[in-house]
């Protein structure tokens, strides 16, 4: 039986892991790569629709697409699809 999360902040955590929403690092030295990859361990239907339930709420409400800009622009590699996962963690 898993333990229960303490806070709402470790159910998101346990959430977004469970769905495979996360990327482990990826880094040697000094050095931090923006290469990494996504777990392939996890629910990939979980994933799917999860990303897509995302996609979703970003078309319909201004505060979803509005952080979906944001993590756009942020980001250096692969825009939109860390956009789109981090919407989703949201």
């Amino acid at each position: 039986m898993l333990p229960s999360p303490r806070t709402w902040g470790d159910a998101q955590a346990a959430a977004a892991k469970l769905a495979g929403l996360w990327w482990p690092r990826n880094q040697s030295g000094n050095r931090d790569s923006q290469e990494r990859h996504m777990p392939k361990a996890a629910n990939p239907y979980l994933r799917y629709y999860l990303v897509e339930a995302a996609q979703h709420v970003r078309d319909h409400l201004a505060e979803y697409d509005q952080f979906y800009q944001q993590k756009y622009r942020e980001t250096q590699k692969h825009k939109h699809r860390r956009a789109l996962v981090l919407t989703a963690r949201k």
